[in-house]
Protein backbone atom coordinates (compact mmCIF):
# COMPACT_ATOMS: atom_id res chain seq x y z
CA UNK A 1 0.00 0.00 0.00
CA UNK A 2 0.85 3.93 -0.24
CA UNK A 3 1.34 4.21 3.45
CA UNK A 4 2.99 0.80 4.08
CA UNK A 5 6.32 0.27 5.57
CA UNK A 6 8.19 -0.74 2.35
CA UNK A 7 6.60 2.75 0.17
CA UNK A 8 7.82 5.12 2.98
CA UNK A 9 11.02 3.41 2.81
CA UNK A 10 11.72 3.65 -0.59
CA UNK A 11 10.00 7.57 -0.24
CA UNK A 12 12.70 8.12 2.14
CA UNK A 13 15.34 6.45 0.29
CA UNK A 14 14.45 8.21 -3.18
CA UNK A 15 15.00 11.35 -1.47
CA UNK A 16 18.02 10.72 0.86
CA UNK A 17 19.56 10.49 -3.15
CA UNK A 18 21.78 13.26 -4.00
CA UNK A 19 20.51 14.22 -7.36
CA UNK A 20 23.45 15.43 -10.29
CA UNK A 21 24.78 18.79 -10.16
CA UNK A 22 22.69 21.62 -11.31
CA UNK A 23 19.59 19.72 -11.24
CA UNK A 24 17.37 18.93 -8.48
CA UNK A 25 14.41 15.72 -7.47
CA UNK A 26 11.32 16.09 -6.25
CA UNK A 27 9.85 13.02 -4.77
CA UNK A 28 5.92 13.42 -4.44
CA UNK A 29 4.18 11.71 -1.74
CA UNK A 30 1.41 13.62 -0.42
CA UNK A 31 -0.18 11.02 1.90
CA UNK A 32 3.15 10.37 4.00
CA UNK A 33 3.93 13.53 4.29
CA UNK A 34 0.41 14.69 5.44
CA UNK A 35 0.91 11.15 7.44
CA UNK A 36 4.44 12.67 9.35
CA UNK A 37 2.63 16.54 9.03
CA UNK A 38 -0.06 15.00 11.42
CA UNK A 39 2.31 12.11 13.85
CA UNK A 40 4.54 15.24 14.49
CA UNK A 41 2.30 17.91 16.00
CA UNK A 42 0.18 14.69 17.66
CA UNK A 43 1.75 15.14 21.47
CA UNK A 44 1.77 19.24 21.25
CA UNK A 45 -2.36 18.98 20.13
CA UNK A 46 -2.21 16.29 23.68
CA UNK A 47 -0.34 18.73 25.98
CA UNK A 48 -2.42 21.42 25.07
CA UNK A 49 -5.68 20.36 25.43
CA UNK A 50 -5.07 18.78 28.48
CA UNK A 51 -3.23 22.07 29.70
CA UNK A 52 -6.55 24.31 28.51
CA UNK A 53 -8.76 21.68 29.87
CA UNK A 54 -6.99 21.57 33.66
CA UNK A 55 -6.68 25.05 33.59
CA UNK A 56 -10.03 25.78 32.40
CA UNK A 57 -11.74 23.69 35.15
CA UNK A 58 -9.25 24.97 37.69
CA UNK A 59 -10.18 28.25 37.13
CA UNK A 60 -13.76 27.52 37.26
CA UNK A 61 -13.76 25.20 40.25
CA UNK A 62 -10.94 26.79 42.32
CA UNK A 63 -10.14 22.85 43.06
CA UNK A 64 -6.45 21.29 41.93
CA UNK A 65 -7.96 17.97 42.56
CA UNK A 66 -11.27 18.10 40.29
CA UNK A 67 -9.59 19.18 37.26
CA UNK A 68 -6.71 16.33 37.73
CA UNK A 69 -9.29 13.87 37.30
CA UNK A 70 -11.10 15.01 34.84
CA UNK A 71 -7.87 15.34 32.83
CA UNK A 72 -6.93 11.62 33.72
CA UNK A 73 -9.97 10.40 32.79
CA UNK A 74 -9.74 12.09 29.82
CA UNK A 75 -6.37 10.58 28.75
CA UNK A 76 -7.53 6.59 29.87
CA UNK A 77 -10.56 6.70 27.65
CA UNK A 78 -9.40 8.35 24.84
CA UNK A 79 -6.22 5.98 25.34
CA UNK A 80 -8.05 3.08 25.77
CA UNK A 81 -10.43 4.09 22.63
CA UNK A 82 -7.06 3.96 20.81
CA UNK A 83 -5.55 1.08 21.72
CA UNK A 84 -8.53 -0.60 20.84
CA UNK A 85 -8.52 0.17 17.47
CA UNK A 86 -4.89 -0.12 17.35
CA UNK A 87 -5.09 -3.79 18.55
CA UNK A 88 -8.51 -5.21 16.47
CA UNK A 89 -7.97 -3.28 13.14
CA UNK A 90 -3.37 -2.68 12.64
CA UNK A 91 -3.12 -5.12 14.55
CA UNK A 92 -4.90 -7.66 13.27
CA UNK A 93 -6.36 -9.66 16.58
CA UNK A 94 -10.18 -10.08 15.12
CA UNK A 95 -9.72 -9.73 11.16
CA UNK A 96 -10.49 -13.43 10.88
CA UNK A 97 -13.62 -12.88 12.82
CA UNK A 98 -14.50 -9.69 11.29
CA UNK A 99 -13.09 -10.66 7.73
CA UNK A 100 -10.81 -7.71 7.06
CA UNK A 101 -6.98 -7.13 6.45
CA UNK A 102 -5.63 -5.08 8.83
CA UNK A 103 -3.70 -2.16 7.75
CA UNK A 104 -2.18 1.09 9.41
CA UNK A 105 -4.30 3.58 11.02
CA UNK A 106 -5.32 6.63 8.77
CA UNK A 107 -3.66 9.60 10.90
CA UNK A 108 -7.54 11.17 11.03
CA UNK A 109 -8.63 8.21 13.43
CA UNK A 110 -7.66 10.40 16.95
CA UNK A 111 -9.85 13.36 15.47
CA UNK A 112 -12.97 10.46 14.47
CA UNK A 113 -12.47 9.15 18.40
CA UNK A 114 -13.22 13.08 19.43
CA UNK A 115 -16.10 13.23 16.53
CA UNK A 116 -17.53 9.94 17.98
CA UNK A 117 -16.71 9.82 21.21
CA UNK A 118 -17.59 12.78 23.28
CA UNK A 119 -21.12 12.16 23.44
CA UNK A 120 -20.39 9.62 25.24
CA UNK A 121 -18.07 11.39 27.98
CA UNK A 122 -21.40 12.58 30.01
CA UNK A 123 -20.84 9.08 30.95
CA UNK A 124 -18.20 9.71 32.79
CA UNK A 125 -17.10 13.24 33.68
CA UNK A 126 -18.52 16.47 34.27
CA UNK A 127 -16.05 17.98 31.64
CA UNK A 128 -18.25 17.09 28.78
CA UNK A 129 -18.88 20.85 27.87
CA UNK A 130 -15.52 21.65 27.61
CA UNK A 131 -14.31 17.80 25.31
CA UNK A 132 -17.40 18.99 22.94
CA UNK A 133 -16.17 22.84 22.58
CA UNK A 134 -12.60 21.09 21.90
CA UNK A 135 -13.74 18.74 19.71
CA UNK A 136 -15.73 21.36 17.68
CA UNK A 137 -12.88 23.55 17.69
CA UNK A 138 -10.40 20.72 15.79
CA UNK A 139 -12.52 21.69 12.62
CA UNK A 140 -11.13 25.39 13.07
CA UNK A 141 -7.97 24.26 13.56
CA UNK A 142 -8.06 21.67 10.53
CA UNK A 143 -9.31 24.79 8.64
CA UNK A 144 -6.49 26.52 9.15
CA UNK A 145 -3.89 24.28 8.67
CA UNK A 146 -5.46 23.21 5.23
CA UNK A 147 -5.03 26.86 3.97
CA UNK A 148 -1.86 27.95 5.80
CA UNK A 149 0.26 24.12 5.28
CA UNK A 150 1.14 25.18 9.13
CA UNK A 151 -0.12 24.54 12.60
CA UNK A 152 0.55 28.39 13.53
CA UNK A 153 -0.14 29.84 16.87
CA UNK A 154 -2.96 31.71 15.48
CA UNK A 155 -4.54 28.20 15.59
CA UNK A 156 -4.37 27.30 19.15
CA UNK A 157 -5.60 30.48 19.91
CA UNK A 158 -9.09 30.24 17.18
CA UNK A 159 -8.95 26.34 18.55
CA UNK A 160 -9.29 27.57 22.35
CA UNK A 161 -11.53 30.31 21.40
CA UNK A 162 -13.89 27.77 20.24
CA UNK A 163 -13.82 25.41 22.95
CA UNK A 164 -14.55 28.24 25.71
CA UNK A 165 -17.41 29.39 23.32
CA UNK A 166 -18.73 26.44 22.57
CA UNK A 167 -18.35 24.86 26.34
CA UNK A 168 -19.85 27.95 27.35
CA UNK A 169 -23.36 27.97 25.61
CA UNK A 170 -23.35 24.19 26.30
CA UNK A 171 -23.31 24.76 29.87
CA UNK A 172 -26.05 27.06 29.75
CA UNK A 173 -28.10 24.53 27.71
CA UNK A 174 -27.51 21.58 30.44
CA UNK A 175 -28.77 23.36 33.13
CA UNK A 176 -32.52 22.37 31.58
CA UNK A 177 -31.32 18.79 31.78
CA UNK A 178 -29.87 18.98 35.36
CA UNK A 179 -32.99 16.51 36.83
CA UNK A 180 -33.04 14.24 34.09
CA UNK A 181 -29.16 14.23 34.26
CA UNK A 182 -29.19 13.29 38.28
CA UNK A 183 -31.85 10.45 37.97
CA UNK A 184 -30.07 8.20 35.30
CA UNK A 185 -26.94 8.76 36.14
CA UNK A 186 -25.16 10.90 33.66
CA UNK A 187 -22.55 13.23 34.33
CA UNK A 188 -22.41 17.21 33.63
CA UNK A 189 -21.40 20.39 35.25
CA UNK A 190 -24.77 21.64 36.19
CA UNK A 191 -25.40 18.44 37.63
CA UNK A 192 -22.78 18.08 40.01
CA UNK A 193 -22.20 21.73 41.01
CA UNK A 194 -25.89 23.24 40.57
CA UNK A 195 -26.97 25.43 37.83
CA UNK A 196 -26.02 28.72 39.28
CA UNK A 197 -22.32 27.02 39.29
CA UNK A 198 -22.75 26.22 35.88
CA UNK A 199 -24.39 29.74 35.11
CA UNK A 200 -20.99 31.44 36.29
CA UNK A 201 -18.74 28.60 34.61
CA UNK A 202 -20.63 29.75 31.48
CA UNK A 203 -19.72 33.30 32.21
CA UNK A 204 -15.97 32.55 32.75
CA UNK A 205 -16.17 30.76 29.67
CA UNK A 206 -17.40 33.37 27.15
CA UNK A 207 -15.02 36.12 28.84
CA UNK A 208 -11.86 33.91 28.10
CA UNK A 209 -13.79 33.85 24.57
CA UNK A 210 -13.85 37.57 23.82
CA UNK A 211 -10.21 37.39 25.61
CA UNK A 212 -9.29 35.03 22.80
CA UNK A 213 -10.87 36.58 20.01
CA UNK A 214 -9.02 40.18 20.73
CA UNK A 215 -5.74 37.79 20.84
CA UNK A 216 -6.64 36.53 17.78
CA UNK A 217 -7.01 39.88 16.07
CA UNK A 218 -3.94 41.25 17.20
CA UNK A 219 -1.79 38.00 16.21
CA UNK A 220 -3.58 37.94 12.81
CA UNK A 221 -3.62 41.79 12.48
CA UNK A 222 -7.30 41.91 11.24
CA UNK A 223 -8.88 45.48 10.52
CA UNK A 224 -11.04 47.92 12.13
CA UNK A 225 -14.42 46.02 11.24
CA UNK A 226 -12.78 43.15 12.69
CA UNK A 227 -13.08 44.80 16.02
CA UNK A 228 -16.35 46.43 15.60
CA UNK A 229 -17.27 42.33 15.29
CA UNK A 230 -15.96 41.17 18.28
CA UNK A 231 -17.16 44.48 20.20
CA UNK A 232 -20.88 43.43 18.81
CA UNK A 233 -20.48 39.46 19.94
CA UNK A 234 -19.22 40.31 23.02
CA UNK A 235 -22.76 42.78 23.54
CA UNK A 236 -24.73 39.27 22.41
CA UNK A 237 -22.54 37.08 24.63
CA UNK A 238 -24.10 40.09 27.19
CA UNK A 239 -27.44 39.91 26.55
CA UNK A 240 -27.05 35.93 26.25
CA UNK A 241 -26.45 35.60 29.60
CA UNK A 242 -29.25 37.98 30.93
CA UNK A 243 -31.94 36.06 29.32
CA UNK A 244 -30.78 33.25 31.93
CA UNK A 245 -30.84 32.47 35.45
CA UNK A 246 -30.63 30.25 38.05
CA UNK A 247 -34.23 30.37 39.00
CA UNK A 248 -35.56 31.15 35.48
CA UNK A 249 -34.52 29.07 32.18
CA UNK A 250 -37.68 29.80 29.99
CA UNK A 251 -35.90 31.65 27.49
CA UNK A 252 -33.09 29.28 27.54
CA UNK A 253 -33.71 27.95 23.66
CA UNK A 254 -32.72 31.83 22.19
CA UNK A 255 -30.00 32.03 24.54
CA UNK A 256 -28.69 29.21 23.04
CA UNK A 257 -30.08 28.84 19.51
CA UNK A 258 -31.15 32.22 18.51
CA UNK A 259 -28.38 34.41 19.73
CA UNK A 260 -25.38 32.09 19.26
CA UNK A 261 -26.28 31.93 15.72
CA UNK A 262 -26.46 35.45 15.47
CA UNK A 263 -22.62 35.52 16.81
CA UNK A 264 -21.16 32.82 14.56
CA UNK A 265 -22.74 34.91 11.51
CA UNK A 266 -21.32 38.41 13.02
CA UNK A 267 -18.12 36.64 13.79
CA UNK A 268 -17.63 35.18 10.24
CA UNK A 269 -18.90 38.74 8.66
CA UNK A 270 -16.06 40.53 10.56
CA UNK A 271 -13.23 38.38 9.76
CA UNK A 272 -13.90 38.58 6.23
CA UNK A 273 -14.32 42.45 6.50
CA UNK A 274 -11.29 42.70 8.53
CA UNK A 275 -9.45 41.36 6.30
CA UNK A 276 -10.44 43.49 3.44
CA UNK A 277 -10.32 46.62 5.67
Amino acid sequence: GQESDASRAIVHSLRSMTPPAGSSMLVAAFSIDFTDFILARIPLAVVYVMVVTYLVLFLLTGSVVLPLKAVIMNILSIGASFGALVWVFQQGHLSSLLNFTPAALDPSVPVLLFLCGYSYTKRFTWASHWILGFTDGIAAAGGWIAVRGAFDPPAFVLWFALTVWIAGFDLIYACQDVEVDRRVGLKSFPARFGIAAALRAAQACHVLTIAAFAALGVMTGLGWIYWVGVVVVAGLLIYEHSLVSPDDLSRLDIAFFNVNGYIAIILFAAVVGGRLA
